[in-house]
């Protein structure tokens, strides 16, 4: 089940797939009911929006975040 959560996230590249650098990130919804094994750790899929470094909104992004970078689902 994919959970919503508002919480901005600043990750480092090596932090998500796939992407190059540093991405910031306002967490729509994250799919805690289907983690993802990847490089030797558990990744989640996470759809939100990348904020830019002025803070505006640019564009929607789905990417894999470590399982650790994230909230705590709700139980």
């Amino acid at each position: 089940m994919a959970q919503s959560a508002t919480q901005l996230v600043v990750l480092a590249e090596r932090d998500y797939c796939f992407g190059r650098g540093q991405l910031t990130l306002r967490i729509g919804r994250v799919d805690y009911a289907h983690p993802v094994r990847y490089d030797n750790d558990i990744f989640y899929r996470v759809h939100g929006v990348q904020v830019g470094w002025t803070g505006a909104d640019i564009a929607e992004r789905e990417v894999l975040v470590r399982a650790r970078l994230l909230p705590r689902p709700d139980r």
